[in-house]
């Protein structure tokens, strides 16, 4: 289902150069820039139809019986589909140029503070287009087979499936947002139109909508309700109603439980000394953690800050198999800089939508910024990864070029971590000024790991022999951890200290386990942490 509707950072690189976008002058130059990718969209999906062989009678040139040709359709489909792309990204450099000095469209802060969706937002955008554009309304019969913007119309346009189409119905409802905040009607012709009924049903976007797009009406001073009180109707200064909807909604920068989930802000209580690492790589992280500790010092110092005007920030990869540590030892640089971490993963930030996860690493470096912390970027090979190697078109390649300069404008602390750092782009290798590289623990490591995770207050630890479980277990710290957790809770079941025999049990378990997981009968040791 990929249709882009989110801004991704205001640089793109395009071979050795980046191109500086331009921020939009006002609501309405964004409104129209935004309409010339609806008129693509809607043609690419017509002659997509026609590939298919849902063919309409021709009324304009832009259809020509002569492009009925399949071979024909289909290149006029790539280019269109390359065209739309393109103007795509163009659009939402623009805008997040706007959004850092602080010039947000109107559009973005309603989807913001009441957390509109994607179709929510085009389906805005469609309804000012039907208003504006009067040829738009032969693309919407085509799409939707009515004479005007209809739902299913709305719905062809993001390329929703059946199955989609009826998980989203309910937002072309009463109880939809777009309706309950009063920014669009839907006109079925009954008060509770059947499935097919509702995808024949016009959508207009009404007169406070179309003045909240052009920026007429502040949402500055927008109240949200409490999470149960229904919704009321206000007039500002201008006389427009502005209701607020029923479901509970944030306003512009206010954090909600969902983005929450996409992070993990933590103040650390580790520090180095909690780290069991070798020697040589003890020495690398205490020397990343006393050139981000004073770093500005020293360039404002020797007065490098007038010559080297970005890319001062501290970038680090921590590489290595599973398991190895590699988490643990962020949080204990954090902890030791005194600063917090915030965590983040590829898999919670990357989405189907075109531009949207731009838009969520956009949010988390923001974030970083603003609590001080320091960011780290797990599995950083899922969205960092070599461009030009992956399936899908070049969405995946702009995602990588966005953060790319993300990570070069960012002034703080990043750490990425991988499983797989040959699978990296090469551009990245030079934003990275430490590369650590976590091995798996040796003998004394193990026995090392085994004494730290159980301390003098557990029952039973005066009698555990450290060092022989570090001789005869070969597990990384992540498994060390499960086994003791594993020991503790049964012998705390029991009634009774931790011992020898339940370490060595729980132990040995996880060593099946990983050798299960592996599809084979052969040990495979991994590391601790991600």
């Amino acid at each position: 289902m990929p249709t882009p509707a989110s801004p991704v950072p205001e640089t793109q690189n395009t071979g050795t150069a980046a191109i500086q976008a331009r921020p939009f002058e006002d609501d309405l130059s964004y409104l129209q820039a935004e309409l010339p990718w609806i008129d693509l969209r809607c043609r690419r999906l017509i002659v997509r139809q026609m590939i298919h062989g849902a063919q309409r009678p021709v009324e304009d040139e832009s259809y020509r019986r002569s492009d009925a040709d399949p071979v024909q359709l289909r290149e006029r489909h790539q280019q269109l589909l390359e065209q739309e792309h393109q103007l795509r990204v163009e659009i939402d450099q623009r805008m997040m140029a706007s959004e850092s000095v602080a010039q947000t469209p109107a559009l973005i802060k309603m989807q913001d503070i009441w957390e509109l969706t994607m179709l929510e937002r085009n389906t805005l955008l469609l309804a000012l287009g039907a208003q504006i554009r009067p040829d738009f309304d032969d693309h919407y019969r085509r799409l939707g087979e009515n004479a005007f913007l209809s739902v299913g119309a709305v719905m062809a346009f993001m390329e929703l499936d059946l199955r989609e189409r009826i998980q989203e119905r309910h937002r072309f409802t009463e109880e939809g947002s777009l309706m309950v905040l009063g920014l669009v009607e839907m006109r079925a012709g009954t008060s509770e139109p059947s499935m097919e009924e509702l995808l024949a049903a016009m959508v207009v976007l009404t007169g406070k909508g179309f003045a909240l797009m052009l920026g007429e009406v502040s949402l500055d001073d927008e109240q949200e309700p409490e999470p149960e009180q229904e919704a009321e109707t206000e007039a500002d200064e201008r006389g427009v109603e502005v209701r607020s909807p029923r479901r509970r909604r944030r306003r512009c920068g206010q954090r909600d439980d969902e983005e929450d989930e996409k992070t993990r802000l933590e103040i650390p209580e580790v520090r180095l000394s909690d780290v069991i690492l070798s020697t040589f790589l003890m020495s690398q992280v205490e020397e990343l953690v006393a050139a981000a500790s004073g770093r500005m010092a020293v360039l404002q110092r020797w007065g490098l800050t007038k010559h080297i005007a970005y890319g001062t920030g501290i970038v680090a990869l921590f590489h290595g198999e599973p398991g190895v540590g590699k988490t643990f030892c962020a949080r204990a640089v954090a902890g030791q800089l005194g600063k917090p971490l915030l965590e983040a993963h590829a898999p919670d930030l990357i989405s189907h939508w075109v531009g949207q996860s731009a838009r969520n690493f956009a949010a988390i470096f923001k974030r970083a910024h603003e609590e001080g912390a320091v960011l780290l970027l797990d599995e950083c090979d899922a969205f960092v990864g070599q461009r030009g190697t992956r399936l899908g078109s070049g969405h995946d390649d702009d995602l990588t070029n966005a953060l790319l300069t993300l990570i070069e404008n960012h002034d703080g602390v990043i750490i990425m971590a991988t499983n797989m750092a040959n699978r990296l782009d090469a551009a990245l290798a030079r934003r990275v000024a430490y590369r650590l590289e976590f091995p798996h623990p040796d003998m004394a490591a193990r026995a090392a790991i085994w004494r730290s995770l159980i301390p003098h207050t557990v029952p039973g630890a005066e009698s555990i022999d450290f060092d022989a479980l570090g001789l005869e277990h070969h597990l990384s710290g992540g498994l060390i951890k499960n086994a003791v957790l594993k020991a503790t809770f049964r012998a705390a079941r029991k009634g009774r200290g931790i011992t020898q025999a339940l370490l060595a049990t729980a132990a040995s378990e996880e060593v099946a386990a990983q050798a299960g997981a592996s599809g084979n009968n052969q040990v495979r040791v991994v590391g601790f942490g991600r």
